[in-house]
């Protein structure tokens, strides 16, 4: 006979723990193929392919369309721009230029404004490659409001960037716009992601470099080129919209939000 208030469960105090496999099945990582060797973010699905001149050389540039209501905040023709008018030297060594339609996992684990890739594989295309992905139309973040001094900085930079930011009883609220997107993405991420690029080409010491050591190195170096770019009345620029873009290819404007 069993004692009163018996439960043959509580024998086991690892049931319902990750040690006896709880959770596993449905534990949110980012899938991966086993036929693949590349990292997730080199497995474009179905990429429309565009070859345009930077600084008198061809870069291919692979899109990905995008779904509603997700969008690319700046276009094919404002990246274009923006790389034809930084320093030829910053730019020369850059192989492709992607604009990836992340899925729903990998926006909720791996979300992104952009990231450079030294050596990216995407099959035909391989090489240095600066990414960029597509955001949600009116997005709104979330974060607590507890924040390091680098999250602290990071706030300033989107504030200043148009982010609307508002400071609630239990979180900080971000509100973002497809304005202040193409400003972030323009005026910043790529800036960013030339100095990573700028910093792994010239300090030898580069692989021994803490992150926190090289975002640092990043953050200056695009605050430093976007002042320039500034001064000489190249930033900032309107949305360029350039039926070239379109003509004779399966853009729609719509991947956009124009």
């Amino acid at each position: 006979m069993k004692r009163p208030g018996y439960d043959a469960r509580r024998r086991n105090r690892n049931i319902g723990t990750a040690k006896q496999g709880h959770g596993q099945d449905n534990d949110m990582r980012i899938p991966e193929r086993w036929s693949s060797d590349r990292v997730f973010y080199e497995n474009l699905k179905s990429p429309i392919i565009l070859n345009r001149k930077v600084h008198e050389r061809e870069l291919p540039i692979l899109l990905e369309p995008t779904t509603s209501p997700f969008i690319y905040p700046c276009t094919v023709a404002d990246v274009v721009h923006l790389l034809n008018t930084v320093p030829k030297e910053y730019v020369e060594m850059l192989d492709l230029f992607v604009f990836r339609h992340p899925t729903h996992t990998e926006r909720n684990l791996r979300s992104v404004w952009g990231r450079l890739v030294y050596a990216a594989d995407l099959g035909r295309y391989c090489g240095t490659t600066i990414y960029i992905e597509s955001q949600r139309e009116d997005d709104v973040f979330k974060w607590g409001k507890s924040l390091d001094p680098r999250r602290e900085e990071e706030l300033e930079r989107l504030r200043s960037d148009g982010h609307e930011v508002e400071v609630l009883k239990r979180h900080i609220e971000i509100r973002c716009s497809s304005d202040s997107m193409r400003t972030t993405l323009l005026h910043r991420t790529i800036l960013h992601e030339l100095g990573h690029l700028e910093d792994w080409l010239t300090d030898a010491n580069y692989e021994t470099k803490t992150s926190h050591d090289k975002e640092v190195f990043a953050h200056r170096f695009a605050e430093q080129l976007a002042t320039q770019l500034t001064k000489t009345g190249i930033l900032p620029f309107e949305r360029l919209d350039l039926e070239e873009d379109f003509a004779g290819t399966s853009l729609k404007r719509s991947f956009f939000g124009l």
